[in-house]
């Protein structure tokens, strides 16, 4: 049977290899001047390409409705549409202000 000292040691073992982990993962998430401007450009891309998906759906919403819907269901379909629309450029602007996160360190 093991004693109190063992599950103390175990305790004790695990906390230094997660503060070892910690610190280890601290030096991988910090980027160098090349590396930081390349992640800000590819956020801003991306960023500015679903703001403006979105905004597309929003401003066409009506037409990129097919022909062949019952026309009941046209207004629903619609106010979907532009639900997705709107979570789209919610989305595109959380990933320019990740960009300017990583632009300010």
């Amino acid at each position: 049977m093991a004693g109190p000292g063992l599950a103390s040691s175990v305790l004790a073992g695990g906390f230094r290899a997660a503060t070892v982990a910690d610190a280890r993962r601290g030096q991988l998430l910090r980027l160098t001047g090349a590396e930081r401007v390349g992640s800000v450009i590819v956020l801003i891309a991306l960023g500015v390409v679903t703001l403006l998906i979105g905004r597309y759906g929003w401003r066409r919403g009506e037409a990129l409705i097919p022909h062949s819907t019952a026309e009941e269901q046209v207004p629903h379909r619609v106010s979907v549409l532009r639900r997705g629309a709107a979570a789209c450029m919610v989305a595109g602007l959380m990933v320019l202000a990740a960009a300017v996160a990583v632009a300010t360190g």
